[in-house]
């Protein structure tokens, strides 16, 4: 078979000269129109349909302020509370009395009745270390505030962070591949 442009070129030269195609040079042309129509359905029919909300992620990757972060994960963390060591600047003191933590003017007392030495009998002194923990990471900004509004109230001091994904070649390509999509015209 004769390729499509090759017999389109061929067809045009002859119309220039005057000269027309053969009945079965016009047969060979529409046979092979209509194999490359075929084709393109048969392609078509493969393509995967993406959902609305790619498209809207790959425009977002492409104008989202990256913080000076290149290819940036955002993430969502915590603020969660630890027992850690007095030396290695706590948070905070917490008092504890049969389970309890104590009020705020009581921990005061008893900080001072501790720091001069005195006897707290009864009540347990903790260094309290506030951490970061992980919850979440997404592609953009825009979804971290999504799952923030959906699932900030069950989070303690949540906030966003723009982390690097340098060296993380699985990210970058999926984050790369998304931002490459594009809405095409009808």
């Amino acid at each position: 078979m004769t390729d499509i442009t090759e017999l389109a070129q061929r067809a045009r030269i002859n119309a220039e000269c005057g000269e027309y195609l053969s009945p079965a040079e016009t047969m060979e042309l529409v046979e092979a129109l209509e194999k490359a129509q075929q084709r393109i359905t048969q392609l078509e029919s493969r393509t995967v349909k993406l959902s609305p909300e790619l498209y809207t992620i790959g425009e977002l990757i492409r104008t989202q302020d990256n913080r000076i972060t290149d290819q940036p994960m955002f993430v969502v963390f915590q603020k969660r509370e630890i027992i850690g060591s007095d030396e290695h600047s706590p948070s905070r003191i917490c008092w504890v009395w049969d389970g309890e933590e104590v009020s705020e003017l009581r921990a005061k007392r008893l900080e001072a009745l501790y720091q001069d030495g005195r006897d707290t009998r009864g009540y347990d002194r903790y260094a309290m270390q506030e951490v970061d923990e992980f919850v979440t990471a997404c592609f953009t900004e825009h979804g971290c505030k999504d799952y923030l509004r959906q699932n900030g109230h069950n989070l303690r001091l949540p906030y966003i962070y723009a982390c690097g994904s340098f060296r993380n070649n699985e990210y970058q390509l999926v984050r790369n591949w998304l931002a490459g999509i594009k809405v095409e015209a009808d």
